[in-house]
This record gives C-alpha cells, structure tokens and sequence, in this order.
C-alpha cells in the first residue's frame, strides 16, 4: 500500500541552506499532511522506537542554530534523541506534536547546516522516514541519504550501511551511488512476515542548498 501522505525534506542553516530561517520553520511546521485517519493497530513513535524512551543525555541536545530554526515548528525537544553519526554528519530523532516523528540531521560544516523530515506513526511502520539532502558552503559540497526504521528491522539496500550507524538509522551517499530506494523487512517477526511497501525515494521533495 502506498502512503497518501508526502514527505519533503527541508533544509536549513548557518552555512547554506536558506537565507532566512523564519523559511525554514513556516516550512517545517507543515511538512507533512497526516494520514487521513491512522489504522488503530499501527503502533506509536514511542512504540517503534525505544531509543525515545532512554534517558536523555548531552548527546541528545541539538546544535544551537538547528534548536532556534525549529522552535515554533512544533517539534518537542524533549524527546529528541541522538541515534548515530558519520563522518559527514550527525543524526537525531525527535517527535512532532501534529505529524509524528521527525528525523533531523547536522551536516559537519563550521557554521552549521541541517535538514529534517518528517512523517506519521504508519509512515514509519510502513516505509521508514527517509530523508536526502544536499549541502554546501560555497567550497565543500556534501550529500547523504539516511532513513529512519523500527526497531527489529533490516533494510534491504544496495550500498546503504546500517551497521556502523546503530539499529533505527541507515545511510548512503547519492553523490556516489545515487539515491536508492529501501524495503524493509522483519529481522523478528513483529509485525509481518512479508515485505514491507518500498519507500520510494521520488515521495522524497528534496530541497537543495543554494
């Protein structure tokens, strides 16, 4: 089944995502339009995700600039959680009072530059919540793809890595190896036995740094 609901992903910062951050959080507030209706049996963010129910650590406090963009965005910072890095980039994971949950990242610039998307509690059963983007800082330029699964689920991909990453946060570079598209499947038996839906990375709105 595919999912009626768009993600877009959105980036911003000090580096070079947009010029105006009031951008950024008029944008993020609306990221997605919810499922009509959410089927009852689909389990909460909080459910998929045991990392939202660890106790907070410094890890866990977003980068100041990422923090202030995202304040009236309706983002709840005390749920966001650090799930994993790269070399390239760090990656956090948040609830969203109207969407759901949200999957945020920084990339490793000086001045700081970071995007974020967002998708509803069966998003995240069904497909996972992919996120692309692209930065620069007018002499570096970098790119990732990264999704954000359940707990008890292996992806399957062609060059996205999930073991250096941790459980819930695969990665890939699509300035390498192009953007790739993710199925999902039970590493336990928790839901099903099947294939889960292939997310399909053109349900991706990719917003690109100047």
């Amino acid at each position: 089944m595919k999912n009626s609901t768009r993600k877009k992903s959105v980036l911003f910062g000090g580096v070079a995502a947009l010029a105006a951050l009031g951008i950024a959080i008029g944008v993020s507030s609306g990221l997605n339009s919810p499922h009509e209706a959410v089927a009852s049996d689909i389990p909460s963010p909080e459910a998929q995700l045991k990392v939202l129910s660890q106790p907070k650590t410094a890890a866990d406090k977003l980068p100041a600039f990422l923090a202030e963009s995202l304040k009236n965005s309706g983002l709840r910072p005390k749920t966001v959680r650090f799930i994993g890095e790269d070399q390239e980039n760090k990656f956090w994971v948040s609830t969203h009072g109207d969407i759901g949950i949200c999957l945020l990242t920084e990339a490793k610039f000086d001045g700081g530059a970071g995007g974020i998307s967002c998708g509803d509690a069966q998003h995240l059963t069904e497909t996972g919540i992919g996120l692309v983007s692209y930065f620069s800082d007018g002499k570096t330029e970098k790119a990732v793809q990264a999704h954000l699964i359940p707990d008890g689920y292996a992806s399957q991909a062609r060059t996205l890595n999930k073991a250096t990453v941790g459980e819930n946060l695969i990665l890939g570079n699509p300035a390498i190896n192009g953007e790739e598209t993710v199925v999902l499947a039970p590493e336990v038996n928790l839901r099903s036995s099947k294939l889960l839906p292939t997310l399909q990375i053109s349900d991706i709105e990719v917003s690109e740094a100047p």
